[in-house]
């Protein structure tokens, strides 16, 4: 899917998509170390991400 905007329903609703692809090399060079996710464990399983085992 190339760079740019589609539509797409949100909450019912029409919404305006936007996208912007990078390649990996891309990701890396602009890559952040100051931004942390919370709480997203019940999403890593729609990622393909398996969830860390419970402590």
């Amino acid at each position: 899917m190339p760079n740019g905007v589609t539509w797409d329903t949100r909450r019912g609703e029409a919404a305006k998509i936007r996208q912007w692809r990078l390649t990996r090399e891309q990701w890396t060079e602009r890559r952040r170390g100051d931004i942390e996710l919370v709480a997203v464990g019940d999403c890593l399983p729609v990622l393909g991400i398996d969830p860390p085992p419970a402590d």
